[in-house]
C-alpha cells in the first residue's frame, strides 16, 4: 500500500508513550518499509528540537518539523525556555522582544548546523559527531538495539 506514497508521516503521539517506544516504532517502520522494497522518508510531525530530532534520526526517521524552534532556545544540544536561553547566552539584560528575535535567529543557525551534523553522521555513524548530548543519543540507540523486536536487526 505504501508504494503509492512519497512520504510516510506520523506524529510523536502515534509512535508511543515513551522515547524508547517511539524510537522502536520508527525503527520498525524503517525496517518494514525496507523489507517491502519501499524506500520513502519517514516524517515525524512535531519533533523538531535540539535533542529529539537526533533520537528519531538514529532510529530511522528522515524529516522533522515542529514549532519548538520558535518557542524554545536551542543550546548545547538541548531546548530551554526563552528566558533561560538568554541567561545562558550571556544576555540576561535584553528585553523579551529582543531576546526572542535573537533566539529565533540563533535557532535557525543551530538547525542548519544540526542538518550538516546529521549528514556527516549518516556517512560514518560516529555518535561523537552528534555534539554535546551524543552520549544520551548513543545510550538510547544501544537500548533500542536490545529491544526484542529489533534484536539483531539494527
Amino acid at each position: 500500500m505504501l508504494t503509492d506514497f512519497h512520504i510516510l508521516g506520523v506524529t510523536e503521539e502515534e509512535l508511543g508513550p515513551s522515547l524508547l517506544q517511539r524510537m522502536e516504532n520508527i525503527a520498525l517502520l524503517r525496517l518494514d518499509c525496507a523489507a517491502a522494497g519501499v524506500d520513502i522518508p519517514i516524517h515525524v510531525f512535531g519533533a523538531l528540537d535540539a535533542l529529539t530530532t537526533l533520537f528519531y534520526f538514529v532510529a530511522g526517521a528522515d524529516v522533522f518539523d515542529g514549532l519548538s524552534w520558535l518557542r524554545y532556545g536551542f543550546t548545547e544540544g538541548i531546548s530551554t525556555s526563552r528566558r533561560n536561553y538568554m541567561a545562558l547566552a550571556g544576555a540576561p539584560d535584553r528585553s523579551d522582544a529582543a531576546a526572542n528575535a535573537r533566539m529565533i535567529q540563533n535557532n535557525l543557525i543551530y538547525l542548519e548546523k544540526m542538518r550538516l551534523t546529521i549528514k556527516k553522521f549518516a556517512i560514518d555513524y560516529d555518535f561523537t559527531r552528534l555534539g554535546e548530548q551524543s552520549h544520551h543519543v548513543r545510550e538510547a540507540f544501544d537500548a533500542l538495539r536490545t529491544r526484542p523486536r529489533l534484536r539483531g536487526r539494527l
